[in-house]
């Protein structure tokens, strides 16, 4: 089965459409593992623009900018070492979905 076919399913998240750059910087994340990734980490490991990282990831986290309900899928927090960074983590329904795709690949 080819990736575009793979992931097809995953272009609709409960309800709502994801990007192909949000499933990028997703996969992103959850490949780094349960130790997550810093969010400057992820600009410089993508090479795409600091502030269409940081909006994908809140449309990804708990909440967007705008203050809606995002999808869920990832954690953002404070860096334990420094707070002005944020650390992204995938939540357990993230960690469901990557495992959804895993198993379609």
């Amino acid at each position: 089965m080819s990736l575009s076919n793979a992931l097809k399913p995953f272009a609709i998240y409960e309800g709502r459409e994801i990007s192909a750059k949000t499933l990028v910087i997703f996969l992103a994340i959850a490949e780094a593992g349960e130790d997550g990734i810093l969010q400057a980490d992820l600009v410089r490991r993508l090479k795409l623009d600091k502030s269409n990282v940081s909006r994908n990831c809140l449309l990804l986290a708990a909440q967007t900018e705008k203050g809606t309900v995002g999808m869920k899928l990832i954690d953002k927090k404070p860096s334990p070492t420094n707070a002005s960074i944020n650390l992204l983590q995938l939540t357990p329904a993230g960690q469901s979905l990557y495992s959804s795709i895993l198993e379609r690949l």
